[in-house]
């Protein structure tokens, strides 16, 4: 019984998390639009990138909450923006979303 009990919250304890990479090739930084939410994100598109797994495909949101990281990923989007450079983002899309959420980015 013990042991049915533990394997049925351990069944339901996991979330659906589909993350996934944009293109290796790396993408130019397009629309950058700070406070587009009333919560406190960043939205960002990159160029001839659809991001999928939500029902809007065109950018993502990097969320000040909940990211510890909020500031250096938003200076280095910027900063490739700026300087004309090449990114890849690592983006969440659970399921139901509307965007998918950025958790991770680098510069090529």
């Amino acid at each position: 019984m013990r042991l049915a009990i533990s394997a049925i919250l351990l069944l339901l304890s996991f979330q659906a998390f589909s993350a996934s990479w944009t293109p290796e090739t790396g993408s130019k930084v397009g629309v950058i639009n700070p406070g587009a939410r009333s919560e406190g994100a960043t939205f960002f598109s990159l160029d001839n990138v659809t991001f999928s797994g939500c029902t809007k495909t065109n950018g993502a949101f990097l969320w000040k909450e909940g990211n510890n990281n909020y500031s250096e990923i938003y200076s280095l989007l910027l900063a490739a923006k700026m300087g004309d450079k090449l990114v890849r983002i690592y983006y969440d899309s659970p399921d139901g979303c509307s965007y998918p959420d950025i958790i991770q980015a680098y510069i090529l």
